[in-house]
């Protein structure tokens, strides 16, 4: 009995899910609508559309495009790609399906990316493994300009020797584009006869010669790599160093003379700024005091020579020369070392007191003439007497004397029918002379105007021949005035007695 109930309850049960079933199959799908027009489509996979799955809201720059492909069933190329000219480390297009997110394809380093998509029955596209794709999403990352992705730092030169130094630095230009100023420097201060900036297969970028630098700015294309000089595509930078020499680091304090100064003495130095060119250096020894010395000089002390001058001057309290800075990182003379300068003074006076007249002597006087200068022995500032003169007793219309100073030339005296003219110079604090208002007397000349022409009259052309035994010719010259009077004595050389002949007509 009980097992007659069991089996009455499952057959009731069978047939209830039977019945279940059957209600299920018969109810048609949401998306069917019958219609007595249209015939139902059965060939799905003409059927996909590509515009109801393509990506919303694409980023600025970046365009989504499809390209169908010839075939029975629908089958399209879907990109996604950026139109700014912008790279990225990552280009995906992925898709959307009921199941998640799934990356279709992706294209590091670049600036788009596409896949295939083929309509399948089931009226949805695939792309490979992945099916029943509901909608396409494009995602760049890392995107920016070529021109903004160069990087010096990867071809920066590295292991240089010391004194050696590769500099650079990296900027946006107004363009957005990397720009980045480079250099191969010295650090030691050596000069190089020429320093090269090089490229892939040492190309040269730029070059400076007799210099501790060379350097230009590297520019970032389109391509991301660096252009300078007519050089593109750079990936590799050097630099080479050619004829380093030390000219720039000579030390005057290492060799100037011992401090302090003796009294009324100063030693001076002066660097001459010459960028890119050995080191020279201003010298000078002077007076603080206004003495001015018969020599001044800077005197050099070498290796192994000894010492020497190495600059003098004459008559002045001061000295001065340059030095030049030699390749091994000292100061040379003569192309020896010096090891040490040293001012000398030489017979230093008060300047009023160190005048020298003879150099105001005339460079070029007239035949007969002469120029004569006497020191007058008073105390205190120097006082000379200077002469300009005729030697063969010629009288002139006019002897003067003319000097020059800084406001030009000044005649100081003259005179007439004499055969010189003296005046006094007096020394002044300037070390040069001084004519009453006439300062600052640098140079002198004489000047003869109108010498008469009878001094040349020659007695002895007339003189008598043939005179006795006992009697002499004699001449004696007198100048009374411009012209020449001759007396003549007629004298016994036997016995005694004279004859006087006045010729004052000759």
């Amino acid at each position: 009995m009980v097992l007659l109930l069991i089996r009455l309850i499952l057959v009731l049960l069978f047939q209830r899910i039977t019945v279940v079933e059957g209600c299920v199959r018969t109810i048609p799908p949401e998306e069917y609508y019958p219609s007595s027009t249209l015939p139902m489509e059965t060939d799905l996979c003409k059927t996909c559309k590509i515009d109801e799955i393509e990506p919303e809201n694409m980023p600025t720059g970046t365009v989504f495009e499809s390209t169908p492909i010839t075939g029975d069933c629908i089958t399209t190329t879907a990109k996604c790609s950026r139109t700014d000219g912008k790279v990225c480390t990552s280009v995906t297009i992925s898709s959307v399906t009921s199941t998640g997110s799934t990356v279709l394809g992706t294209t590091p380093n670049g600036n788009g990316v596409s896949v295939r998509l083929d309509c399948e029955d089931d009226g949805l596209f695939s792309s490979g493994a992945t099916t029943r794709i509901i909608q396409l999403a494009c995602e760049f990352t890392g995107c920016e300009l070529p021109c903004t992705t160069c990087d010096i730092a990867p071809m920066a030169p590295t292991g240089l020797p010391a004194g050696e130094s590769f500099e650079y630095s990296q900027t946006l230009g107004p363009d957005g584009c990397v720009t980045a100023p480079v250099s191969c420097k010295r650090t030691d201060g050596l000069i190089c006869q020429k320093i090269s900036l090089l490229g892939p297969g040492g190309v040269e970028i730029t070059s400076g010669t007799g210099t501790t630098a060379a350097g230009t700015t590297l520019t970032c294309q389109g391509d991301g790599k660096f252009a300078a000089g007519g050089v593109t595509g750079i990936n590799q930078l050097s630099c080479v160093f050619t004829d380093c020499s030390a000219c720039t680091t000579c030390d005057i304090s290492t060799i100037a003379p011992p401090t302090p100064a003796p009294t009324g003495t100063m030693f001076e130095s002066e660097e001459l700024a010459a960028p890119g060119a050995c080191k020279s250096t201003k010298v000078t020894c002077s007076r603080t005091d206004g003495q001015i010395c018969v020599g001044v000089a800077v005197q050099q002390a070498t290796i192994p020579s000894g010492t020497t001058a190495v600059i003098t001057s004459a008559n002045s309290g001061t000295a001065s020369g340059t030095l030049t800075c030699g390749p091994d990182g000292f100061y040379l003379a003569n192309g020896q070392q010096i090891s040490q300068l040293s001012c000398v003074y030489t017979d230093c006076k008060a300047a009023c007191e160190s005048c020298n007249a003879a150099t105001l002597t005339p460079p070029a006087l007239p035949t007969g003439t002469s120029f004569t200068y006497t020191d007058m022995a008073i105390p205190g500032c120097k006082s000379t007497e200077v002469t300009c003169k005729k030697d063969d007793m010629k009288l002139c219309d006019q002897i003067s004397i003319s000097v020059t100073n800084p406001s030009g030339s000044t005649q100081l005296s003259n005179v007439a029918m004499v055969n010189k003219l003296s005046v006094f110079l007096t020394c002044g604090n300037d070390g040069l002379y001084a004519f009453d208002a006439t300062e600052s007397i640098s140079a002198l000349s004489c000047n003869f105007v109108g010498c008469p022409s009878c001094e040349t009259c020659s007695i002895m052309a007339i003189a008598p021949l043939d005179l006795p035994p006992e009697l002499d010719f004699d001449v004696e010259y007198v100048c009374p005035s411009v012209q020449v009077s001759h007396y003549l004595f007629f004298q016994r050389t036997r016995g005694s007695g004279s004859l006087q002949v006045d010729q004052s007509d000759l």
